[in-house]
């Protein structure tokens, strides 16, 4: 993997438009690139995966999932509901919220036991 050298992020500031939208998208690639090891990782993706020795060391990736309402009308909407979770590389999930705007429900994982597998037949 290579190191993160520059990253692009879309603030819709171009000349003429609000530099705030530009200062801030100037202060996150900083903290992205203060916070990138050399493999070009986020530390912040590799903290204590919940206690579990069966996940420590995996990659993991934040996952939104968000659902609109399709007859809407309006141009722009807020989702209808959303899913998040972390998507660990072996296809196990962690820290579940289901957002429905108005409140919030969340999911921890509390135990995790792998099993040996055995071949597809």
């Amino acid at each position: 993997m290579s190191i993160i050298k520059s990253i692009c992020v879309y603030c819709a500031s171009g000349p003429g438009n609000n530099p705030a939208f530009m200062e801030a998208a100037t202060r996150f690639g900083r903290i992205l690139a203060e916070n990138t090891d050399a493999s070009g990782f986020l530390d912040a993706l590799r903290d204590s995966p919940a206690g579990k020795e069966a996940l420590a060391g995996l990659k993991r990736w934040p996952v939104t999932v968000s659902y609109f309402d399709k007859a809407s009308k309006s141009g722009e909407q807020a989702p209808v509901y959303a899913i998040k979770f972390e998507l660990y590389e072996n296809g196990i999930s962690r820290a579940l919220v289901l957002d429905y705007n108005d409140f919030a429900i969340s999911g921890e994982l509390t135990s995790l036991e792998i099993r040996d597998t055995k071949p597809c037949k």
